[in-house]
């Protein structure tokens, strides 16, 4: 049975469980190097221990014009070390650029124990950070890593190795809110919290401010890590929580839809009325959809009658079986003119040549014929017998026609003639024809674009109809589901109460180790405050919550909530030094800034960590604290070996990185 105790009366009795003699993950080593040579020079190679590990920067003296302790790279090394066990960044883009600046090709290497068995790990800080450029290796030879990634494994494959350590215990559980289950990272997250939390609560440990690109988990999900972790979750509560968060999600989305429905329903209900001429106050629900759905589609069914009328339209078929009537008269007229004009032509042609022939060229044509008589005549033998064998039988002057000839010539003119008039009469019959087509088409074209318009307005109603039905119909299925998910909502209710009194039977089974992880943190809370503090752990649907007393409360809200915040966490570490949960044993605490807590506070804190060191005598402490702080630890722990790194403002080579950076 060991001891610890500041100021209280009664010394606090803890019991160190046997069976843990090494934390299950810690750091034994830091180092930068300007780059991965065997030659490159180290910025800085810094050594931690198990137990107490302090990070401070150096007194301020009178001559001092300026800060010394702050600016110095405090935040930036836990980053590193974060960065270190898996984090995907460092620090925000702006301090990254910086560095990349005067340190282009710098990495930060570690060495880091696992369940025992220590690994080297490298990562560029100066490079692109979204390069595969990490690895890790088996073992302790850190300065292995300076040649190079050869033989070592994907860092993605260290960060599972460190899964597979801290989260099988709770392995299979699913955060309700992130829908996956914990891993490592978000264990990470709250064994160092981000100075930009400002200790603000116990399940917030990421702030979007640090850029870190670790999930913010939401406060149930982050509380149901910590109640795995130190195993106030037993199997059956395991899946009851589970299955609690579903319930409570389920309700905030049932509720949610239940208010999107009804502002939709009213909407379309305003809508629907004022299309069907409803006047009442009263909602009219699922039936008036179905009723107005049915009008809509009775209105359907009168216009498809009447479009079914509008298409037979007779004056369209008359004015059209008239247009075409005409355009075949016009081709008709057409065709007979240009007929007699040809024969007309035809004719005119012949006397012209019988005109301009002599009678031996005449006769000759008959031959050209294939007949050598006359064309008075029917045949050759009657010509012959008037005496007309292929030549005349009269003499003829010089210049004078033959009788034949000119008969021939005059029985032209008269076929002439009677051809243009009948060429001038089908002409007039044509412009007769062509102007009554003309006003048939524009009749035609009057009476089907009017038939055109009537059935498109019919078939634009009708689909007006059609989306009304449709609004009708949603409108129902709106009223639907907003009836099941109000009937849900009900059964929900009942089913997160029993949930609830399932949750409650399966908690008391817990009541022991919630009672012992309740007297840790009321033993925190009266060393870091006082011997009139106090409080407790209570388990609850939402999660596990640290409460206060009024005393803690009394002492200031920004102090009474970073002391309960770190009060928890210290509460946690000594429960599991004695045994209970599956904490790996590490804690790293950026220092909370001057506003958040007094220096007694600061000292009460530094001496709390190194009395729960004392407890393990001259054996190594199996749980690892590293905290950075701007305020002097106490005299007798501001000394090796609780002091790891001392860092100073005033000179370069006493900052982290060895050289001031220019952040814009």
């Amino acid at each position: 049975m060991s001891s610890m105790h500041l100021f209280e009366d009664k010394p606090y009795e803890i019991k160190l469980a046997e069976g843990r003699k090494e934390p299950t993950v810690w750091v034994r080593r830091l180092r930068l190097v300007e780059s991965l040579t065997a030659d490159a020079k180290v910025i800085q190679d810094i050594e931690f221990r198990r137990g107490l590990n302090i990070i401070c920067t150096a007194r301020a003296g009178p001559e001092d014009r300026r800060v010394v302790g702050h600016s110095v790279g405090k935040t930036l090394l836990l980053r590193l070390i974060r960065y270190c066990l898996g984090e995907p960044a460092f620090s925000p883009r702006t301090v990254r650029s910086a560095i990349t600046a005067v340190l282009e090709h710098a990495y930060v290497l570690a060495e880091v124990h696992v369940c025992g068995q220590p690994w080297v790990v490298a990562r560029p800080i100066g490079l692109d950070t979204s390069r595969t450029s990490s690895w890790a290796l088996e073992g302790s030879e850190i300065d292995r890593l300076l040649a190079g990634p050869d033989g070592a494994v994907k860092f993605p494959d260290f960060v599972a190795v460190l899964t597979e350590a801290t989260t099988k215990p709770f392995a299979g559980v699913v955060l309700p809110h992130a829908e996956r289950q914990a891993d490592w990272l978000d264990l990470l997250a709250w064994l160092s919290r981000d100075q930009e939390c400002r200790f603000r609560h116990q399940s917030e440990w990421r702030d979007p401010e640090s850029e870190s690109r670790t999930a913010q988990l939401q406060i149930e999900d982050a509380s149901l890590v910590m109640r795995m972790v130190m195993a106030l979750l037993d199997e059956d509560e395991k899946k009851l929580q589970v299955a609690h968060l579903k319930l409570l999600a389920d309700k905030k989305q049932l509720a949610s839809d239940v208010a999107r429905l009804e502002l939709l329903l009213d909407a379309e209900e305003e809508n629907l009325r004022g299309l069907f001429k409803i006047d009442t106050d009263i909602r009219a629900g699922e039936l008036f959809g179905s009723t107005a759905a049915q009008q809509a589609l009775d209105k359907q069914k009168q216009l498809q009658g009447l479009l079914k009328e509008q298409e037979a339209d007779k004056a369209v078929e008359e004015a059209d079986h008239r247009r075409l009537e005409l355009v075949s008269a016009v081709a008709t007229c057409q065709q007979r003119k240009t007929e007699t004009q040809g024969k007309r032509d035809a004719e005119e042609t012949l006397l012209r040549q019988l005109n301009e022939a002599d009678t031996q060229t005449y006769y000759a044509s008959f031959a050209v014929l294939g007949q050598r008589w006359c064309r008075l005549f029917q045949t050759e033998k009657d010509a012959k017998t008037r005496g007309c064998p292929g030549q005349t039988t009269t003499p003829q002057k010089p210049g004078e026609k033959d009788p034949e000839q000119a008969q021939r010539m005059a029985e032209c003119r008269q076929h002439i003639k009677a051809l243009q008039e009948q060429f001038a009469q089908h002409d007039t019959d044509l412009t007769a024809k062509t102007a009554e087509r003309d006003k048939a088409q524009q009749g035609y074209q009057k009476a089907f674009g009017q038939h055109v318009k009537a059935l498109g307005d019919i078939r634009e109603r009708i689909g007006y109809w059609q989306e009304v039905e449709e609004r009708a119909k949603r409108y129902g299925g709106w009223w639907a589901q907003l009836s099941r998910k109000q009937t849900s909502q009900e059964g929900l209710e009942k089913k997160i109460q029993e949930s609830n009194e399932k949750q409650r039977a399966a908690r008391d089974h817990l009541e022991s180790r919630r009672q012992q992880l309740s007297r840790h943190f009321d033993y925190v809370l009266k060393t870091l405050i006082g011997p009139d503090a106090g409080g407790e752990v209570i388990l609850e649907a939402r999660g596990i919550i640290p409460q206060p007393n009024g005393s803690v409360a009394a002492s200031g809200q920004a102090l009474s909530t970073s002391a309960m915040v770190l009060g928890f966490d210290f509460a946690c570490l000594i429960g599991y030094v004695t045994g209970i949960g599956h904490l790996p044993g590490l804690f790293i605490h950026d220092s909370p800034r001057e506003a958040d807590m007094e220096d007694a506070l600061y000292y009460r804190l530094f001496d709390l960590a190194a009395s729960l060191e004392a407890l393990f005598g001259d054996t190594e402490a199996s749980f690892q604290y590293i905290m950075t702080t701007t305020t002097l630890p106490p005299d007798a722990l501001n000394r090796e070996p609780f002091v790891r790194l001392r860092l100073d403002a005033r000179k370069e080579d006493g900052l982290l990185l060895g050289t001031r950076l220019a952040v814009r």
